[in-house]
């Protein structure tokens, strides 16, 4: 969700041959598109079949990586971890580069 209310989307695609893209990342591509950037709320999700349910899991060191060069608003973003805890981007990658693609 962006800092405006609008929710972008994207899916986990993994295939055999090792090629593939984090939902995070198509999400954030689709957000750019739309020009946005900045990020208020984001969670992963995933649907396990064994339990019949949905679960969250907290995004991958890339995609925490890719959030924060995104925008630097996004260093306070609040990043869903699972289904009860929510925390800062800044909290879960303490020691991220500085720069951003903002000029």
């Amino acid at each position: 969700m962006t800092l405006g209310g609008k929710v972008f989307r994207g899916v986990c695609v993994g295939f055999y041959c090792g090629i593939g893209s984090c939902a995070e990342y198509q999400a954030v591509g689709s957000m750019i598109s739309n020009g946005e950037k900045e990020i208020r709320t984001i969670v992963a999700v995933f649907y396990d079949e064994k339990k019949k349910r949905y679960g969250v899991i907290p995004p991958c060191g890339k995609c925490r990586e890719m959030i924060h060069q995104l925008s630097k608003k996004n260093w306070n973003c609040n990043v869903i971890v699972s289904g009860s805890k929510k925390v800062k981007l800044k909290d879960l990658l303490p020691y991220a580069w500085d720069g951003t693609i903002e000029k």
